[in-house]
């Protein structure tokens, strides 16, 4: 006797259990392996990558550009961050990712501060179609980009500018490693507060800031900076720069050219990024698109 129940459709009977899987199989009987766009490996927070070769910080936030990344659009929504989404994995240095979000086109993941102390690593995304090849990814001691800054509560602007001796708030990325550590994809604790183990250097109007504080901001998986504008500060100023405490800056204007994936950092970490933004030759692209 068989164990299987029989249904019968337009007079024919099928197997339940055969019924069941064609329902809930979604994966396409073509699905291609996952590829990542040339280029497709950049900073969250600018859509950029700061070098001709891919490259980050440990902890930094990146997003991945490519086809067939993912078979559903998924988003994690706060911490911890799971390393498996929608059936989607992506492996840097072998280990597994903390994913903030995954869809076919995009995944944005979190580079693992456990990743051996080596000058490039491994990276590639894996599915239940297969793997993408192989990206050698350079990792630097940090890649900064800036997700947004805020005066008084409210984000820098041309109506919220910065003066001489105003102290503002900076989310970030790309700061590296924090003393003591955090395992990734964790909140980030209040006491101790885990510290960037290089401090940044923070700039307004091409004058060095003050900053008080360089670290993973509680609670989330994103950095903080607090910082005051010297008194020699001339005028009113929007335009912020974060560079690393070795290697190179990247800048980003306050009024209009932040890039927030993730809006407003608790609850809104693993939204895909929906605000129009610019490309490396300043033109202005739709969201998503990729530059």
């Amino acid at each position: 006797m068989k164990n299987s129940t029989e249904v019968r459709i337009a007079g024919r009977s099928v197997s339940a259990a055969l019924l069941l899987f064609g329902l809930v199989c979604s994966e396409p009987l073509n699905a291609q392996a996952p590829t990542i766009s040339a280029e497709g490996i950049v900073n969250a927070a600018t859509g950029l990558r700061s070098a001709s070769v891919p490259v980050a910080a440990r902890g930094s936030l990146i997003s991945i550009y490519g086809q067939n990344l993912s078979h559903a659009t998924i988003s994690a929504d706060a911490a911890p961050f799971p390393v498996q989404l929608g059936g989607t994995q992506v492996f840097i240095g072998g280990i597994a990712a903390p994913l903030l979000y995954v869809s076919a086109n995009q995944v944005n993941v979190l580079v693992p501060f456990e990743v051996p102390d080596v000058g490039s690593t491994d990276l590639f995304v894996q599915n239940e179609s297969g793997s993408s090849a192989v990206t050698q990814l350079t990792l630097l001691a940090q890649d900064p980009g800036i997700f947004e800054v805020f005066k008084s509560g409210f984000p820098v602007g041309p109506s919220n500018p910065i003066s001489a001796g105003d102290s503002i708030t900076i989310y970030a990325t790309g700061l590296g490693v924090v003393v003591p550590p955090v395992p990734t994809g964790q909140p980030a604790p209040s006491s101790p507060l885990a510290i960037a183990a290089i401090p940044p250097v923070v700039k307004v109007g091409g004058q060095r800031m003050q900053v008080s504080f360089a670290g993973l901001a509680p609670g989330l998986v994103v950095y903080q900076i607090n910082a005051t504008a010297p008194p020699t500060l001339a005028g009113q100023v929007a335009e912020i720069t974060v560079e690393p405490g070795v290697g190179q800056s990247l800048t980003a204007r306050a009024a209009g050219i932040f890039r927030l994936p993730y809006g407003e950092f608790q609850g809104r970490l693993a939204q895909p990024d929906r605000q129009v933004r610019q490309d490396r030759r300043g033109r202005r692209v739709q969201p998503g698109r990729q530059v």
